[in-house]
């Protein structure tokens, strides 16, 4: 719901999904609509959307056909010409950068501080989460496995 704003500033209409509940409420706020669904089952019949955003989706998928699924769906979900925009972590990093992190390795658990409003003893709890960060290129050869999918633009 990060961009829903942004989108409807600009007249259009937003669909967001996400599997938690929590998120969701606070993306429907903002304002578009939002389900609560699976990144690869998007629950939505295919060529209806203009246009996608997979922010901070696919490195929290631990295995290539899980990453490979949901964009699949989501390609499958754009009318012909749609564009879908993808980013994920990169395990390369130019660690002169502010932010810049330095990974020991492609997969790993990350700490991630829970916010005390979706904590059930309202703690706030520090968690670990699953990141997979993406090596060179490796985001585009993910793309071009991917049938009707079409790389137009890249950065690494």
């Amino acid at each position: 719901g990060k961009y829903f704003d942004t989108v409807a500033r600009r007249g259009g209409f937003v669909v967001g999904t996400d599997t938690s509940g929590p998120l969701l409420a606070i993306a429907a706020q903002r304002g578009g609509g939002v389900a609560q669904q699976d990144s690869s089952h998007l629950g939505v019949r295919g060529s209806v959307f203009d246009a996608a955003v997979c922010i901070a989706v696919l490195h929290h998928l631990p295995t290539v056909d899980m990453r490979r699924r949901s964009l699949e769906a989501l390609i499958q979900s754009l009318k012909a010409g749609g564009r879908c925009l993808v980013a994920v972590w990169a395990f390369e990093q130019d660690l002169s950068l502010p932010g810049a992190r330095n990974f020991p390795s492609q997969d790993m658990l990350v700490p991630w501080q829970l916010r005390r409003d979706f904590d059930r003893d309202g703690e706030g709890a520090l968690l670990k989460r699953y990141v997979h960060a993406f090596t060179a290129g490796e985001i585009c050869d993910l793309c071009r496995s991917v049938s009707g999918a079409t790389l137009s633009k890249h950065s690494t």
